[in-house]
């Protein structure tokens, strides 16, 4: 949109005035003179430009938040442990410039000095983005104002099994340990992070179990409160369930019968699993 300043405008309407009063006052036009009006510069003689740009704007410099639901957050990292301090988003892109421009109830919640420049807060402030705001407020939830080891195969033993979720996998089955199930759990499982309420995760599973053995009749799941596990001869089904738990894949949509209960959980699964592999690697980058 081009911006003009008023002063200018009513400079030029001036200097056309008197332009347009010049001929108005002669009886009688010569060639030369028709030529000289032709010509552009009889009418650009004179006039300042006009800038069709504003200056870029304080909105403009955070390009690199999109306008999309998710999730603000920055990492509070200690020598062992770390902690999220969080907040989600219908626009990121709109919340990342107030937190920065110095909106303080924002700021406040997420936990930055009250005397951080804008500079410290560009650079500690991340996203990540989600479907809805509502995956963002269940990240808020579950991993958010909590402590969590950053080498927890190395802090939590069996008594301590720490918070994560682990996934044990062969080409049969697929268990998920909502407990470490062992010491040396890293050479043999995958860590998933903590994923959710594990008594949620079994009922709604057991809610979802018709429509997953509909789709394969040879499907068992079974489940304690310690493991949910998923047995099957081969099947495409399988390959989905190790994708969503293993790269946060939600394969499944509302069209398969899924109840929108049971689909906003698988969402939700999911996206908390994509978050963790997210933080994951921002974790590692800051201990480099």
């Amino acid at each position: 949109m081009s911006y003009l300043n008023f002063d200018q405008l009513a400079l030029e309407t001036f200097e056309l005035g008197k332009k347009l009063g010049q001929l108005h006052r002669m009886e009688q036009f010569s060639d030369d003179l028709l030529d000289q009006i032709d010509r552009d510069a009889f009418w650009k003689e004179d006039q300042l430009e006009i800038p069709n740009t504003i200056p870029s704007q304080t909105r403009a410099e955070f390009d690199s938040f999109p306008s999309s639901p998710g999730l603000l957050f920055k990492i509070e990292q200690g020598a062992n442990t770390f902690c999220l301090r969080a907040m989600p988003s219908d626009d990121l892109n709109d919340d990342a410039v107030d937190v920065i421009e110095g909106n303080r109830q924002l700021r406040h919640q997420l936990r930055f000095d009250e005397n951080a420049t804008r500079d410290d807060i560009s650079q500690q402030l991340l996203y990540f983005e989600t479907p809805i705001r509502e995956n963002a407020e269940v990240l808020v939830e579950t991993l958010c104002n909590r402590r969590f080891p950053l080498r927890e195969n190395q802090l939590c033993n069996i008594s301590d099994p720490g918070h994560s979720w682990w996934l044990e996998e062969n080409a049969q089955q697929l268990t998920v340990h909502f407990r470490a199930p062992s010491i040396e759990r890293e050479k043999e499982y995958l860590e998933l992070g903590p994923l959710g309420d594990s008594r949620m995760a079994i009922s709604r599973f057991q809610r979802l179990a018709p429509n997953l053995q509909r789709m394969m009749p040879t499907l068992s799941i079974d489940h304690n409160d310690r493991c949910l596990n998923f047995k099957v001869n081969g099947s495409d089904l399988l390959t989905s369930l190790k994708k969503m738990f293993r790269d946060g894949d939600n394969v499944w949509n509302q069209d398969e019968e899924i109840s929108t209960t049971l689909y906003l959980f698988l969402e939700e699964l999911a996206t908390t699993r994509r978050f963790w592999k997210f933080l994951s690697g921002k974790l590692l980058e800051n201990q480099k």
